[in-house]
């Protein structure tokens, strides 16, 4: 099916929150993914040097894995932002939670960041893609140190106390 833009970001919310993941970061990283939801890219005919296909980009090995039926399904959104789902969670499970090393993995492939030993570091350009769609999600990467915080520079964790806090103050009546 053809979505609309508008349509298109609806489902990747609806995706987003699935899983958890911040609603914002995955428009940005899907949006950037796919050349800001150009047709070609999402719906197809266009593969990238690396093979990546669809709305999330998929490698092949990587749609082998969290993806449904041949690579060429990449071009179904719904297809797509299922794989990227299953992918993403994956990878919020086998990174705790850290958006800096999801979008690395993502990005760069998990093994830089789970086996640096053995596939070397991440790459400056994984780095550098977390870091900007982060930033542009309006979350702020930290330079790599893993921990991702809110605009005021607070970790995410010291934002969720200040509510949790918050909350007792106001409703402990």
């Amino acid at each position: 099916m053809r979505y609309s833009r508008e349509q298109l970001i609806e489902r990747i919310r609806q995706a987003a929150r699935s899983i958890g993941f911040p609603e914002a970061v995955a428009i940005v990283q899907l949006a950037r993914e796919s050349a800001n939801f150009r047709d070609s890219v999402v719906y197809g005919p266009f593969v990238g040097g690396s093979g990546e296909r669809g709305l999330a980009q998929f490698m092949p090995g990587t749609w082998a894995r969290f993806g449904s039926g041949m690579h060429q399904t990449a071009y179904d959104p719904d297809a797509s932002l299922a794989a990227w789902a299953a992918y993403t969670s994956y990878l919020m499970r086998l990174f705790d939670g850290d958006l800096t090393k999801v979008l690395q993995g993502y990005n760069g492939g998990e093994g830089h960041i789970t086996n640096p030993e053995r596939y070397g570091p991440p790459s400056s350009r994984a780095r550098q893609y977390a870091s900007e769609v982060l930033q542009s999600a309006g979350q702020l990467d930290t330079g790599g140190t893993g921990e991702t915080t809110m605009p005021f520079g607070l970790p995410i964790w010291a934002i969720a106390g200040i509510v949790a806090l918050l909350a007792v103050v106001v409703f402990d009546d």
